[in-house]
């Protein structure tokens, strides 16, 4: 039976007939050959035949029942693979992956802009310097008014409705009537105060109600705090007329030192009408309150403790009389540490 050998890859076919097409390469050029030949033709050029084939492998690879393979062209073959030409990578952009089919790409997100715009140095410092005064300011603030705090003064030293008054020292012509304490001053150009006995105080919440009874709207009438009784001429005071005017300040032997006033405040009630005034002294401070309103203060260091009286005086005119009821003495309780 006569073999064919294909001029393409070189395999070899036993038939009765011509075979149509290679089984191997799909070629349908073929030439006759002896049977069971081990020369290798090459498929491109008929000179080669006569060249010794490489050494046969030592692996004996299985044939097909209808093909006779040469072994020296099966290796020859795998020897020498096909080349495939390398892909191009892929046109993605960097840190992505391809969009799945179907799905246009995303375009690549703009590059994220800075939270803080970029600002001039010489900016920036004076906006922290900004920020600085202001945190100072708020802290100052409230430091001033943790100083005119009087929630401290929550010690009762004493009520009095001058039912039963006791430990009072009273100037001339001072007498308690109806329960109060009544002052009428008699000499012209001259004051009285009557002053509580009981105790001495450094920091004290002194509180009286006051009416003007009788006299002159502007001969003023009001509380005094810190008299020493060894030389009553040293005091700070708060007065009030009948004319809607306030003053506060300090009297040393015969001068009368204004820190505050006189001046008109809309919280005083004019005329003979009872008008609530209180006094607190706290350290260096003196603070002043008409009807539940503070009216002013003022700062000083020379009078350090005291006693409390209640004032009164005339002028060049008439007499003035003034009614005193429901004092307060309340003393200091300094809160303390850690609370």
């Amino acid at each position: 039976m006569p073999t064919y050998r294909c001029k393409r890859c070189g395999n070899e076919i036993t038939l009765s007939i011509k075979p149509g097409q290679c089984e191997f390469c799909g070629s349908t050029q073929f030439k006759p050959v002896g049977q069971n030949s081990s020369k290798f033709v090459t498929p491109d050029s008929e000179d080669l035949s006569d060249k010794k084939s490489p050494p046969p492998s030592p692996t004996r690879i299985a044939r097909s029942p209808k093909t006779t393979l040469s072994d020296d062209s099966l290796i020859s073959k795998l020897a020498t693979p096909a080349k495939i030409p390398p892909s191009p990578p892929p046109e993605v952009p960097i840190y992505s992956s391809p969009p799945p089919r179907g799905i246009p790409p995303r375009p690549p997100s703009p590059a994220r802009k800075a939270f803080f715009p970029k600002l001039p140095i010489a900016l920036l410092v004076k906006f922290f310097l900004f920020l600085g005064i202001c945190g100072l300011g708020a802290g100052g603030y409230a430091f001033w008014r943790s100083l005119f705090d009087t929630s401290e003064f929550q010690k009762t030293i004493l009520q009095e409705t001058f039912d039963r008054p006791r430990s009072w020292a009273l100037t001339d012509n001072a007498s308690f009537q109806k329960g109060g304490l009544y002052q009428r001053q008699v000499r012209r150009n001259h004051f009285g105060a009557s002053i509580w006995m009981g105790k001495s105080f450094q920091d004290v919440d002194f509180s009286a109600d006051a009416t003007k009874t009788s006299g002159p709207n502007d001969i003023p009438y009001g509380l005094i705090t810190r008299i020493n009784t060894k030389n009553d001429q040293k005091f700070y005071y708060l007065f009030i007329n009948g004319q809607g005017n306030f003053v506060m300040g300090k009297h040393d032997k015969d001068q009368w030192l204004h820190r505050v006033g006189w001046e008109k405040h809309e919280a005083i009630k004019t005329g003979s009408r009872r008008n609530r005034l209180r006094i607190v002294t706290k350290g260096n401070l003196v603070i002043g309150f008409v009807n539940g309103q503070q009216v002013g203060s003022f700062w000083d260091s020379d009078y350090r403790s005291g006693r409390v009286a209640l004032f009164s005086m005339r002028g060049r005119g008439d007499r003035v009389s003034v009614y005193f009821d429901n004092v307060l003495l309340k003393e200091r309780v300094p809160k303390k540490s850690g609370k």
